[in-house]
């Protein structure tokens, strides 16, 4: 028979950023010649920051 402790403190440092353009032409030809066309401009920007740190201390008792 043992005995488990542990103790853990958990955190992290982790800086994201992202920056994506996206650029998509669609043609749509309907049945009664309608034409459409649909240009889609994405832009994102996005920063993501983190701050973890991880400390265990674990102790076995037999």
């Amino acid at each position: 028979m043992y005995v488990y402790v542990c103790t853990y403190v958990y955190a992290c440092t982790c800086t994201y950023v992202r920056t994506c353009t996206h650029v998509r032409v669609r043609m749509y030809v309907r049945v009664r010649m309608y034409v459409y066309v649909c240009t889609y401009v994405y832009v994102r920007t996005c920063m993501y920051v983190r701050t973890c740190t991880y400390v265990r201390v674990c102790t076995y008792v037999y």
